[in-house]
């Protein structure tokens, strides 16, 4: 690799997760995982081909590509260009198989290099998706490789949304989705948490006595109210159009919104989390918000923002301009904070091999390596004791 120390060397000693850390408990919970299925340097994973569209702006990111570049010969790397720090980049072990960074708008061309990659051979695909990137694609994708051997597994909720209109999300074969099962949890608690101790780094006005709009009461959104409550915010609301998770919040003593409710609150709220995963915030959304308020999103603008407000919104300067010349301004420029270089070191980001390791059990599965033991209770021993270390160093990052 390109000078790895210099990685670790930018975080404060003993107080943040370095690649090293990471990496060593990458290689020993996959090495348990892959021992467990009896798969270790196992002929069926030289045969076969994985595509995986991956975040790649942490440590632990890192460090789970190139565990999973020693797994499979044949993986392709597709970073995501939302959330890619080009620093870390330079790091992955295998350099050869990284596909270009891409947005939304112009991956048709990466599916395009993703089937001229497949091409070559008639080896088993496996596509690793993480937020629906290939499902407008898909069917064509089905009919290009025609009867042979295709997996894919998605990553989130917006993604498992953006699947359910095609062929191939009926077949239990051919799509699997760890989006809702128990597995992800922790990392929507993390996703949630790091929103919440990284928002002070972009809002130099950060105040938690200001009026908060949460877009979507999912699993992110529901964890994101409670841990602005838990940090002392007094004033936050929900809008969901589903009758079910406004019941949910309101339960849970949130005041809640749904569309008919909105021409209530004109210029009413200083911050916005949009996390509806499904283009939520349009100019509706935004006469709410007051002239000078903040808008964040968890995912991307591209996922949250409706095509009318993609059409006025000035990314680059971090700024949307109404017609009534009201200025919203835009959290990192549209990309998810949670990603960010503020938790590039950061132990929560451990909780991404939950969700990691799971899909290499339905991979194992799929190349016939499946296991007739239940998965070991000590799997994630070394995730708790890394918590635990810097716990006992007296490191609170949680923050």
């Amino acid at each position: 690799m390109n000078n790895i120390k210099s990685i670790s060397d930018q975080a404060p000693p003993t107080k943040r997760l370095n690649y090293f850390n990471a990496s060593g408990i990458s290689n020993k919970l996959y090495t348990k995982i892959l021992a467990h299925h009896e798969a270790i340097n196992h002929k069926n994973l030289d045969n076969c081909i994985v595509f995986s569209v991956m975040h790649l702006s942490t440590t632990v990111n890192l460090s789970i590509a190139n565990q999973w570049s020693g797994i499979f010969k044949n993986l392709y790397l597709i970073p995501k260009k939302s959330s890619l720090n080009k620093d870390l980049l330079v790091h992955i072990s295998d350099p050869t198989r990284i596909i270009k960074s891409r947005s939304r708008r112009n991956f048709e061309t990466t599916v395009e290099e993703v089937l001229r990659i497949s091409a070559t051979s008639t080896l088993p695909i496996i596509i690793i998706d993480i937020g629906g990137y290939f499902a407008p694609f898909i069917n064509a994708i089905q009919e290009s490789l025609g009867n042979r051997r295709l997996l894919i597994i998605e990553d989130t909720a917006n993604g498992h949304k953006k699947y359910e209109s095609t062929r191939i999300f009926k077949s239990d074969e051919l799509f699997k989705s760890v989006a809702f099962s128990p597995h992800k949890m922790a990392e929507n608690v993390m996703v949630a948490n790091l929103i919440v101790a990284n928002l002070p780094s972009f809002i130099q006005s950060w105040n938690l006595q200001k009026k908060m709009l949460v877009i979507g009461y999912g699993r992110i959104g529901r964890s994101l109210c409670l841990g602005l409550r838990a940090h002392g915010a007094k004033s936050i609301y929900v809008l969901d159009q589903d009758a079910t998770r406004l019941f949910m919040a309101a339960t849970e003593n949130f005041p809640t919104l749904n569309r008919s409710d909105m021409n209530s609150y004109n210029d009413f709220f200083d911050y916005c989390f949009s996390m509806s995963g499904d283009k939520g915030t349009d100019f509706q959304v935004a006469r709410l918000l007051k002239n000078n308020s903040w808008i964040t999103f968890v995912t991307s603008s591209d996922d949250e923002l409706s095509p009318d407000l993609i059409e006025v919104i000035d990314l680059q300067n971090g700024m949307l301009q109404t017609s009534t010349n009201k200025k919203i301004n835009i959290i990192n420029h549209g990309h998810p904070i949670n990603l960010t270089d503020g938790a590039i070191f950061d132990t929560r980001n451990l909780s991404l091999h939950f969700t990691f390791t799971r899909i290499l059990i339905i991979c194992l599965e799929f190349l016939e390596l499946s296991s007739k033991h239940p998965v070991p209770d000590d799997l994630f021993d070394d995730i708790i004791k890394e918590i635990k270390t810097l716990n006992r160093h007296g490191i609170n990052q949680w923050k």
